[in-house]
């Protein structure tokens, strides 16, 4: 805490710490986002076999808790930018925003139960070009991949099951839009625009490597036999994952 001599000497900053303390507290509580467990079009398509794992055996009674994430200033920001984003958009002819989207199922097969329902809120949709949009506030190394032609699989197999949502619902759908804002940017003219035309197969490829995971691995208790994505930062943050049996993966 910054303090000038003057409040040092007179301890008349001790209400203003507590403030502080209460500023913190109430920033990093936990929001209703960061209790879901139920897996949605952000996590469907990431390409750690094992955190898909560990995220669809979330919903089955008496399992293990997920590690909790702790807070972070990043998505903390980026929460901040999708309300604004709302506010700006809002009474643009033919726009939605924050639109909650049945996505499909995961089914369960040979006697299993069903997963269920995943569904997901898309940041926006723009009837008028039959677009899906998502916001995504990012840093450095995002943008150097970016520039290199490099786009997350994660991203892209979230815009085209938002897509899939959408397209659920009777709209039009012909393109998925990124939108990617840069964090330490300078003004619009650094928004970096991805967009892809809408294929539906992707969200179906998505969904069948779900069922696979769900029937195959977490019904039958054998999340552990998930391998790690090499570069997947939740898992690199804990301890290595071994690798061994194969599987989807190989991990043993």
């Amino acid at each position: 805490m910054l303090l000038t001599p003057e409040l040092q000497e007179s301890g008349e900053f001790f209400e203003v710490a507590s403030l502080a303390t209460l500023i913190r507290q109430r920033v990093s509580a936990p929001k209703a986002r960061d209790l879901q467990i139920a897996i949605g079009p952000s996590s469907i398509g990431d390409p750690c076999d094992h955190c898909v794992g560990e995220i669809l055996r979330a919903k089955v009674p008496g399992a293990p808790i997920p590690r909790p994430q702790r807070f972070s200033l990043a998505p903390w920001i980026g929460t901040g930018v999708h309300l604004l984003f709302e506010q700006i958009m809002d009474g643009l002819d033919g726009w939605q925003s924050e639109r909650r989207l049945y996505c499909g199922d995961i089914l369960g097969r040979d006697g299993n139960p069903d997963y269920g329902e995943v569904w997901g809120s898309a940041d926006g949709y723009h009837e008028p070009a039959a677009t899906v949009v998502d916001w995504k506030v990012v840093g450095d190394t995002t943008l150097k991949r970016l520039r290199n032609g490099q786009t997350s699989t994660a991203y892209r197999y979230q815009k085209q099951t938002y897509g899939r949502g959408y397209e659920l619902l009777g709209y039009p759908v012909r393109s998925v839009l990124n939108v990617y804002i840069p964090r330490n940017g300078r003004d619009e003219r650094d928004f970096i625009f991805d967009v892809d035309h809408y294929d539906g197969t992707m969200a179906d490829e998505a969904f069948e490597r779900a069922t696979v995971i769900w029937n195959d691995y977490v019904c039958t208790d054998r999340v552990h036999w998930l391998e790690s994505d090499p570069d997947c930062f939740n898992c690199n943050r804990w301890e290595p994952a071994p690798t061994g049996m194969k599987g989807l993966s190989r991990r043993a």
